[in-house]
């Protein structure tokens, strides 16, 4: 009897202590788990490994050691990729997609196949190329506008040719190269013009109105409308008048005198009251017309 009560008695012991001992595993394990769920890696870590150390080849232990471990690298790549994805876009925002680059190529290499990254790493390269391009761009329209303040149209127009050979199809370049076009034409035609302008003068200055009104009316064909053949056909027109008035007075006094000559000094009266009407302040005409009234009132007296 007492060795069937001895051996009980160890057997209740026995089960106590590995109840115990299964209860501290199982509290050890929970303490583990909340400090995970906290996001406490390491304190997580040290109570899992305290716990192992006490009761080793645990297998909820082992397992809970391998998930601590598991979810604390993936919480440390979140935060490497979070980090790098920031540094990035700072980087980009600041114009520096270059470092930008140098940045999430290194996180890629460290952790091969983030999709983030990768997705990052194209957006960036496309920002470089992008500035690449308006660089690019920008300098070839410069150098374009300097060549057209110097009136170098044609290097001006082969310098935005060059770039749109790369860039086909943009806009502002399109938009500058006809504008070097069309100060070409400006060029040519103001160059055109002031040539007419010069060989007219001079044969107006020669007294050759008839040459100068047919080189006028062939460039106005051409150049219809510009200012500077416009004045110069005014001032033609002006020369013509006054060639023909200064003709027109010249006639009157000579057919006056040939009437004088003739002893009719009433016609002459005449003749050159009309023109002194006609041409106004015309030159010798009130001299003339006088002389030929004082003779025909001489005529009158006898």
């Amino acid at each position: 009897g007492d060795g069937s009560l001895t051996s009980l008695r160890d057997a209740v012991a026995s089960r106590r202590v590995a109840w115990e001992r299964e209860q501290e595993i199982a509290e050890a394990i929970r303490g583990g788990e909340a400090l995970l769920a906290q996001r406490q890696f390491e304190q997580a870590e040290r109570a899992a490994a305290a716990a192992f150390e006490r009761y080793p080849r645990h297998q909820g232990i082992a397992a809970l050691q391998q998930r601590i471990r598991n979810e604390w690298e993936s919480h440390k790549r979140e935060e490497a990729v979070h980090a790098a994805l920031n540094q990035a876009g700072a980087l980009v925002g600041a114009g520096q997609p270059k470092r930008a680059m140098d940045v999430l190529q290194a996180a890629l290499a460290r952790y091969p196949g983030e999709q983030r990254i990768s997705l990052a790493l194209a957006q960036t390269q496309e920002s470089l190329r992008a500035i690449e391009r308006a660089e690019a761009i920008g300098q070839a329209a410069r150098e374009a506008r300097a060549l057209l303040e110097a009136n170098e149209f044609d290097r001006a127009a082969g310098r935005l040719d060059q770039a749109l050979k790369t860039y086909p199809g943009e806009a502002s370049l399109l938009e500058l190269k006809s504008s070097v076009e069309a100060a070409k034409a400006k060029w040519l035609r103001d160059r055109a013009t002031q040539e007419v302008v010069r060989r007219c003068e001079d044969l107006l200055a020669a007294g050759q109105l008839g040459n100068a009104g047919r080189e006028l009316e062939t460039a106005l064909k051409k150049y219809p409308g510009e200012p500077a053949l416009l004045a110069l056909q005014q001032r033609l027109q002006a020369e013509w008048e006054r060639q023909r008035r200064a003709e027109a007075i010249h006639r009157a006094i000579e057919d006056a005198q040939g009437l004088m000559q003739q002893r009719r000094p009433a016609r002459a009266v005449e003749l050159l009251e009309a023109a002194a009407a006609q041409y106004p302040g015309g030159p010798d005409l009130a001299a003339r017309l006088a002389r030929a009234a004082q003779i025909d009132r001489g005529y009158s007296m006898t």
